[in-house]
């Protein structure tokens, strides 16, 4: 009996165990050249040593896969470990909340764009049941009706705002995390990037292609791990400042609306609030492009160094 390090945790554990005693990965430990893979294994990886079990059928044109994942030699080395199947789907086992991140995240932006029209259904609702009222009714609740205004379509913001940061914030911060990964297992994924680019699918989307490699890209280049993040919190800081001056903008012409109907004056558009909101919107969009032509430049550079020649602007 030996003891090999846990491809999953790395701790120490017996050769002759099935399963590490301290987080419970399962594990084969080929024979042949002592190198140690999660999961069950019928051909080695490394040697190409078959433990006798009959091979699954394969489609015609497909190579033959291992059930494992990962492979990882048992002793200490400094050389990347070799990619044997899906790496977002290891990924996502090992890391419940991301991989909740990758597979719900549509369904919560349904979900917050339910939740806001519906906020703007109440609103609407109760401002034209106002409308319907006698002179002296609006009057008397003209207070409680601008501060009930103000509650939804501070609300609706609020759900804007979630929106409108969803897609990058859950891109960013899932090659943020991927990507810290790769580099915490020391994985070899430019190797599995050239093996698999060019394929009709990889995993379930062949969007998760583009990720991976990404995600590879960030593991290996600090500075643009710190261009991923400074172009989140530029994204973050101008979309809530955006919506807070659009909602004070609605708000204002809402509150010029009802002075109309209540005294029968002339409407006058409240524009004030939107001249800061036109500079935002132009800062938003100048930094964020700026950001990402850096990135993309550089992301660009490396994939056709280090995988193939692919025009990613196509």
């Amino acid at each position: 009996m030996a003891l090999i390090n846990c491809p999953e945790c790395g701790k120490q554990i017996s050769s002759s165990a099935k399963q590490c005693v301290h987080c419970g990965c399962a594990f084969t430990v080929c024979p042949e050249c002592g190198s140690v893979f999660v999961g069950s294994v019928d051909i080695c990886p490394s040697c190409g040593y078959s433990s006798g079990k009959p091979e699954q059928s394969q489609s015609a044109g497909q190579t033959q896969k291992s059930e494992s994942f990962f492979s990882a030699e048992s002793a200490p080395s400094e050389s990347a470990t070799a990619i044997v199947e899906d790496p977002l789907r290891v990924w996502q086992k090992s890391s419940p909340v991301d991989g909740f991140m990758m597979k719900s995240f549509k369904w919560l932006k349904i979900l917050i764009r339910i939740l806001s029209g519906v906020f703007f259904a109440i609103g609407a609702v109760f401002f034209i049941l106002w409308i319907q009222k006698s002179s002296l009714e609006q009057v008397s609740e003209a207070e409680q009706m601008v501060t009930l205004l103000r509650c939804m379509i501070g609300l609706i913001c609020v759900f804007e705002i979630i929106d409108v940061l969803f897609d990058p914030v859950h891109d960013g911060f899932i090659k943020l995390r991927c990507g810290n990964w790769i580099y915490r297992k020391k994985l070899d994924a430019v190797t599995y990037l050239k093996q698999h680019c060019g394929e009709t699918g990889f995993g379930e989307d062949i969007a998760n292609f583009d990720l991976f490699s990404e995600a590879t890209f960030l593991s290996s280049d600090k500075g643009s791990r710190t261009n991923v993040i400074a172009g989140l919190i530029v994204r973050f800081v101008c979309t809530v400042a955006l919506f807070i001056f659009i909602g004070y903008a609605v708000m204002q012409n809402l509150a010029m609306a009802m002075v109309v109907i209540m005294f029968e004056v002339e409407f006058q558009f409240q524009f004030i609030m939107l001249i800061p909101t036109g500079i935002i919107a132009v800062i938003y969009f100048v930094s964020t492009i700026a950001l990402d032509t850096v990135y993309y430049k550089k992301y660009t550079a490396w994939f056709n160094q280090n995988v193939t020649k692919r025009n990613l602007f196509a």
